[in-house]
Parts: C-alpha cells; sequence; structure tokens
C-alpha cells in the first residue's frame, strides 16, 4: 500500500478527532484561539504553581525549624 493510500484510509480518522477536537474545545485551537489560550494557560499555571508554592514553604520551613529545635544538645 502506498502513501496516497495509507492517508486516504487514515483521512476519517483524522477528521472525526478533528471535528470532536472542535466540539469540545471551540475555537481556542484555531490560529487566533491559540495566539490568546497560549499566554493565559502559561500565566494560570504560573499563578497555580506559584500559589502551591508558597503553601507549602511556610510547612516545610516551620517544620525543618521545629525539628532543628527539637534535638537535644
Amino acid at each position: 500500500m502506498g502513501r496516497a493510500e495509507v492517508a486516504a484510509s487514515q483521512a476519517p480518522l483524522y477528521n472525526s478527532l478533528y471535528a470532536m477536537k472542535h466540539r469540545v474545545f471551540g475555537f481556542w485551537f484555531d490560529g487566533p484561539g491559540l495566539i490568546i489560550a497560549a499566554p493565559v494557560m502559561l500565566l494560570l499555571w504560573g499563578t497555580v504553581t506559584t500559589v502551591i508554592a508558597l503553601g507549602i514553604a511556610p510547612l516545610v520551613a516551620t517544620d525543618a525549624f521545629r525539628r532543628r529545635r527539637m534535638q537535644p544538645r
């Protein structure tokens, strides 16, 4: 089977996946939508990771401080 036949046999699958993606994500994966979505997603990801880091840091710091204080001299 040549390239053309393989491409033709995979076309229905590709088209159905493409249609499903557009049904689920709407315009976000079109050109202008992706230009808008990429920075927004990066900002959201950065914000979430920062909030998690700021939430965990005091817990780790106080635990380390408490362990150091509890050691007998």
